[in-house]
């Protein structure tokens, strides 16, 4: 579960693992590849570990690979 192509809030997000997780091992991503979106080191760690209180199996954090994004920024 990811909002990194499509903006999809952190609740809705919640909701959606809390439904999957019955089913389904849950991954999900924090962080962005735009690189216009700068996300402060205590929202990674406040929605990191909202997802995996949810449910989630493992969360994964994005960024762009040329480091320009997401856990690369300047």
């Amino acid at each position: 579960i990811s909002n990194g192509t499509v903006d999809i809030p952190l609740q809705k997000r919640l909701s959606l693992i809390k439904k999957c997780k019955k089913h389904f091992n849950v991954i999900a991503e924090v962080g962005s590849k735009d690189q216009d979106k700068e996300m402060p080191l205590s929202e990674w760690e406040h929605e990191i570990n909202m997802l995996l209180t949810t449910g989630c199996k493992y969360v994964i954090t994005e960024g762009r690979d040329s480091g320009t994004a997401g856990i690369y920024n300047a």
